[in-house]
C-alpha cells in the first residue's frame, strides 16, 4: 500500500545542528560548496566517523542529500538551517564579546527588523568611560566624526563635544537627527535659536531611543539602560562593512520618517517663530522646505 511521505521534521532544527560540533562543521562546509564524503572529512576537524555520522543524521532530517555523482549537498531546508545557524554564531560573537554590556542595556527600542539582524555587528567592541577617564567613549565618537567623509548622527541628547566635532568636520555630507525632546530642551535653553551657522548640515526631528554615529568607516552607537536612561559612558563600536551598512540602513529608517527641523518647529512651536527675536535653525533652503515621503 502506498504511504504518503512525511515532510522533513523542522522542529528544533537549529538546536539539532548546534548540539553537535560535527554537524555544525558539515553543514558549514556544504553551505560553501557541494563536496564528497572524503572532501568533507578533510575540511572538518571532527573525526571521519563523526563526519559520516553527522551526514547520516543530517540526511535523516532532510537537510543534506547525496547526488547521483556521489557528492553531498544541502537541500532547500538545509540551506535555510545553515543560514540561521550562521546568524546564531554571529550573534553569539556580538553578545559574547561583552555580555555585561548587552545584559545591562535594552535593545527593545530598535525597529524589529534591525533588532533581528543585530548579528551584523559581529566583531564589535564596547568602549567604556571609566571614572579616571570620563570622556573616553565621547572621544572615540569625536575622532570618528573628525575623520569622516560622510557622517550621520542620531542624537537623543545634546553634547557640546559631539556638536563641535560635527560643525568643524570637513565631511562632504553631514546629517543629524534630533529627537523632539532634544529640540524642546534646546529651545528652552536658547529660545533665539543656535548662534552658530549650521552651513550644509541637514537636520530632521524624529523620535529615537538610541544614540548613533555612522560614518564611511565606522558605526558607533549606544543603547539605553532598561529604565530608559541614556548611557553616555559607553559606545558599541564596529568597523566591518556589514555593521556599517546595518547602521546606514538604520539611520535611513529614522531619516525617512523625520521632519525637517524648521518645519517641525513651525508645526510644534509656532509661538516661538511668532516672536521677532526667535528664529528657526539656519538650515539650507532645500532642507527646510523638504518633507519626508510619509508626510506628503
Amino acid at each position: 500500500m502506498f504511504r504518503r511521505q512525511e515532510p522533513p521534521v523542522m522542529t528544533g532544527a537549529v538546536a539539532f545542528v548546534l548540539g553537535s560540533e560535527a554537524r555544525r562543521e558539515v553543514l558549514a562546509r556544504l553551505a560553501d560548496c557541494d563536496d564528497s564524503g572524503r572532501g568533507i572529512v578533510a575540511a572538518c576537524d571532527a573525526s571521519e566517523s563523526a563526519v559520516y555520522d553527522a551526514l547520516g543524521r543530517l540526511e535523516d532530517r532532510g537537510y543534506v542529500e547525496e547526488t547521483s555523482e556521489g557528492a553531498w549537498r544541502l537541500t532547500g531546508a538545509g540551506r535555510l538551517v545553515a543560514d540561521t545557524v550562521e546568524r546564531c554564531e554571529r550573534l553569539d560573537c556580538v553578545i559574547g564579546g561583552d555580555a555585561e554590556y548587552w545584559a545591562a542595556h535594552d535593545p527593545t527600542g530598535l525597529p524589529a527588523e534591525f533588532r533581528r539582524t543585530i548579528d551584523r555587528l559581529e566583531c564589535c567592541e564596547v568602549v567604556r568611560s571609566p571614572d579616571t577617564d570620563p570622556y573616553r567613549a565621547a572621544r572615540r565618537v569625536e575622532r570618528a566624526i573628525e575623520s569622516a567623509t560622510t557622517v550621520a548622527i542620531v542624537a537623543p541628547i545634546y553634547s557640546d563635544r559631539h556638536a563641535e566635532a560635527l560643525l568643524e568636520t570637513d565631511a562632504e555630507r553631514r546629517r543629524l537627527i534630533m529627537t523632539p525632546g532634544m529640540v524642546d530642551r534646546l529651545l528652552e535653553d536658547e529660545p533665539a535659536g543656535p548662534d552658530t551657522e549650521l552651513g550644509d548640515l541637514q537636520i530632521r526631528v524624529q523620535p529615537a531611543s538610541i544614540s548613533m554615529t555612522v560614518t564611511d568607516g565606522s558605526l558607533l552607537f549606544s543603547l539605553p539602560t532598561p529604565d530608559g536612561s541614556f548611557d553616555a559612558t559607553s559606545e558599541v563600536v564596529a568597523e566591518g562593512d556589514a555593521a556599517i551598512e546595518w547602521g546606514r540602513r538604520l539611520f535611513e529608517h529614522y531619516w525617512e520618517r523625520g521632519t525637517p527641523v524648521g518645519q517641525w518647529i513651525a508645526d510644534e512651536h509656532p509661538e516661538a517663530l511668532a516672536s521677532e527675536n526667535v528664529h528657526a535653525p539656519d538650515v539650507p533652503d532645500e532642507v527646510a522646505g523638504e518633507r519626508s515621503p510619509e508626510q506628503e
